[in-house]
């Protein structure tokens, strides 16, 4: 078999697979995976929350880590909830996501968007100025 014939062969053969793949999937859909659950704690505060990772289609490299929870103090003191993203293998510094002074509950939300892979941590700090003073880092 000619060149020509087997390059076209092999074309029409991925069009035949790709195409139906392509066409039952919206392109403005968002694919959700890997959904868990998470809790860290230090002092008097507690969080807890949920993560998950979503892509804007099925055949797309961008991934966003969406982090979402409640952060409670049962004390006086001021704490914070930091996250630290990993994109690839670059850690990026820690961002305080939420911050509660006494006894009261915050939500916690954000998210963070990279090409191909997303991981991070979050812990709690007592204070909201710096991560110095801080308790175990979650996984996310």
């Amino acid at each position: 078999m000619p060149l020509r014939t087997l390059a076209a062969c092999a074309a029409a053969a991925t069009t035949a697979i790709l195409l139906p793949l392509l066409a039952s999937a919206p392109a403005t859909a968002s694919t959700s995976m890997l959904p868990g659950s998470w809790s860290t704690a230090h002092g008097a505060a507690t969080a807890t929350g949920t993560t998950s990772l979503q892509r804007p289609g099925p055949l797309t490299p961008i991934v966003t880590l969406v982090i979402k929870g409640k952060l409670t103090s049962t004390g006086p003191d001021c704490y914070a909830a930091w996250t630290q993203i990993t994109t690839g293998t670059t850690a990026t510094a820690p961002v305080k996501t939420a911050e509660v002074c006494g006894s009261e509950t915050v939500d916690i939300a954000t998210d963070r968007t990279a090409l191909n892979s997303v991981s991070g941590h979050i812990f709690i700090c007592r204070g909201t100025e710096n991560a110095t003073d801080c308790g175990p880092r979650q996984r996310l």
